[in-house]
């Protein structure tokens, strides 16, 4: 039976996108299961977006940025992301389309990919609605999801529940015996975890 593995996440992370790359190699490695929940990192950005320029001083920046470029480049994965900082909670609502439709997890990794690889903005519908229909959903479904705001208030009750289950950062991971990890941990302390579930 595979083991559940809880994810809070936000697609701007740079840090979710990394544990995505481990999590990749796990379920080739072990039979598990993931779960994603929604996270708002930056849940005051606009609807347009802020400069990716704008978020940490310069120098701190240009750490950070670094730091994940390292980390990408020793995973293997590609890195393109936009100059824009998107706000995801529609991102997030079509994340729970997905889950309806047994989708959720092609969703979520086809909106890493698309920010972090493609540099496209995950902020504007129409681009929702074309990674949607590359993981088939109906593009039609995905905007009118966007419009009516059917999704709208489990994002914001996704979002509570996290911060009542003491979840300040991501990503974070949590397993069937209620322990976990926030960070991209080394690929070892994933499969650690697993085993010790599966075990409990």
């Amino acid at each position: 039976m595979p083991t559940t593995i809880e994810i809070y996440a936000d697609f701007i992370c740079p840090w979710c996108y990394i544990g995505l790359g481990r999590l990749t190699r796990l379920e080739k490695e072990r039979p598990v299961r993931l779960h994603w929940n929604p996270y708002l990192l930056r849940p005051d950005t606009p609807e347009g977006g802020v400069p990716l320029a704008s978020i940490l001083p310069p120098e701190r920046l240009e750490r950070a940025e670094a730091a994940v470029r390292e980390a990408t480049q020793a995973a293997g994965l590609p890195l393109n992301r936009p100059a824009l900082v998107p706000n995801t909670r529609q991102a997030h609502e079509i994340g729970f389309l997905a889950e309806a439709k047994g989708l959720d997890d092609a969703y979520h990794r086809a909106v890493f990919t698309a920010y972090f690889a493609q540099a496209r903005d995950i902020g504007d519908p129409k681009v929702l609605a074309e990674i949607g229909a590359e993981v088939g959903m109906p593009r039609d479904e995905v905007l009118d999801t966007l419009h009516t705001g059917r999704y709208r208030a489990e994002v914001e009750r996704a979002t509570s529940d996290a911060f009542e289950r003491g979840i300040r950062s991501v990503p974070n991971f949590i397993f069937a015996s209620g322990k976990g990890f926030s960070g991209a941990q080394p690929y070892a302390v994933f499969l650690h975890a697993v085993d010790a579930a599966s075990q409990s």
